[in-house]
């Protein structure tokens, strides 16, 4: 019985002795894993603080530029107040930046147009009454801004047309789909005259 148990005890210890070296050589590469995860972590940990400072100078930029456009901005509203614009590099600026302008020589333009329509044949068709073909219309005539304008829409639209500026061009459209037009138009400008 000696013997049988003897035996059995060996046979015991050799399964044992190829598992503890399978658990050790795992342990091994645990331990090779955990490692690369700590690495891996630790990189994940630099970028992260890399990210947060380049955040937070970005922001210290913004905060900076934000401060300025307020000083310029309270540097234009206390030169409003006297009567001069903020330009500091003018040639009469005072200490503040504050220029004096001499507004003499500028004056406003105002012009109508009746039944206004873009260089060409169109035929039985009117200007839209849109925002782009309003500010082209006034473009055209020499003039940068809309400052009124009457509207029109055909009675018969089926037999009309509607010239809309569109994509850089005027392309003309049938009134049925876009029935409203420019009756009349009024445009302004800035004349300067030295």
């Amino acid at each position: 019985m000696k013997l049988h148990y003897l035996a059995v005890t060996g046979l015991c210890v050799l399964s044992f002795a190829p598992h503890a070296l399978e658990t050790s050589a795992s342990s091994g590469s645990d331990q090779n894993a955990l490692k690369n995860a700590k690495i891996d972590l630790n990189n994940q940990i630099s970028i992260m603080q890399a990210t947060i400072t380049n955040l937070t100078n970005t922001l210290d930029a913004v905060r900076t530029t934000l401060a300025l456009v307020k000083t310029d901005n309270d540097l234009m509203k206390s030169c409003g107040l006297i009567g001069k614009i903020y330009f500091p590099t003018g040639p009469n600026a005072d200490a503040n930046g504050c220029s004096g302008v001499d507004l003499s020589g500028i004056s406003l333009q105002t012009a109508s147009f009746d039944w206004p329509k873009p260089a060409g044949s169109w035929g039985a068709s009117m200007t839209a009454n849109d925002e782009p073909s309003r500010q082209q219309t006034c473009k055209e005539r020499g003039y940068s801004m809309v400052t009124g304008v009457a509207g029109h829409s055909y009675s018969s639209p089926g037999n009309n047309g509607i010239i809309r500026f569109v994509g850089g061009t005027w392309v003309l459209y049938g009134a049925k789909s876009f029935n409203s037009g420019i009756r009349t138009i009024t445009c302004q400008r800035l004349v300067y005259t030295y």
